[in-house]
């Protein structure tokens, strides 16, 4: 569940991250802001503040849901470290795809190109999985599908 949920909120932060950067830029708005009193960055922070708020918005939810679904065994802890592990997931593929916004000149480059990035990582993945699973913690979305938010000793 961690790993397709976490594919759910790469997906989602790589659409906001380049649509707050190049999309903006493509549409002329960022040459209308950046004419005022404003620092260069202006864009590239507010779209970084714009990710940071909607994952930590987001991970509130999930906490909420999940604490108020009652599943069997879930606990306060394990599930604000469920959501607060996909909120970083997330985050993390939205800082990529702000890099990959900022190497190209076009939101139609920039959203191929993080998605290209994303099934990369999502596939190789996949081929520790059937390979060998001790090699799983060096991809990315290893790192979300150990997380054990609820463990049973």
């Amino acid at each position: 569940m961690m790993v397709f949920m976490g594919l759910f909120a790469a997906m989602m932060n790589l659409y906001f991250a380049v649509h707050a950067t190049r999309s903006q830029e493509d549409d002329g708005t960022t040459e209308l802001l950046l004419a005022h009193a404003v620092g260069r960055q202006s864009p590239l922070v507010a779209a970084v503040w714009e990710l940071l708020l909607i994952n930590l918005g987001v991970s509130v939810l999930e906490v909420l849901g999940l604490q108020f679904s009652g599943m069997t065994g879930a606990v306060a802890a394990g599930n604000w470290l469920f959501g607060l592990g996909l909120a970083a997931f997330g985050f993390m593929f939205g800082m990529f795809a702000l890099g990959f916004s900022q190497i190209v000149n076009n939101a139609r480059s920039a959203t191929i190109l993080s998605y290209v990035f994303l099934a990369i990582v999502f596939i190789a993945r996949m081929g520790t999985d059937v390979q060998n699973t001790k090699y799983t913690w060096w991809t990315i979305f290893g790192w979300i599908e150990k997380n054990e938010t609820v463990h049973q000793k």
